[in-house]
């Protein structure tokens, strides 16, 4: 995508994992928010959805692991490497 955002999300497994991840990133700022210029990541299962997260205590609505990453306007390759770093903790 050229002079775009983008938004992915991705499941780390875990809710202690999600949260291991948003608390070890440098760049990405950890916040709900879309349409801005940096690069956000939200835990849903700890922040937007935390109320409505089980219906069915056997099936979350929302994976607990499930992060969503909004892709800002930094350096790409600074992204990855906050993003890769973060990820080696878990």
């Amino acid at each position: 995508m050229k002079n775009w955002s983008g938004m992915i999300g991705f499941d780390v497994g875990t809710a202690e994992a999600a949260i291991k991840v948003v608390e070890s990133v440098r760049l990405i700022v950890h916040a709900v928010s879309l349409g801005g210029t940096e690069s956000l990541m939200e835990h849903p299962a700890s922040m937007s959805h935390g109320t409505e997260l089980l219906r069915d205590e056997k099936e979350p609505m929302v994976p607990l692991g499930l992060l969503r990453l909004s892709i800002g306007v930094e350096n790409v390759a600074d992204l990855i490497a906050d993003l890769d770093r973060a990820l080696s903790f878990i």
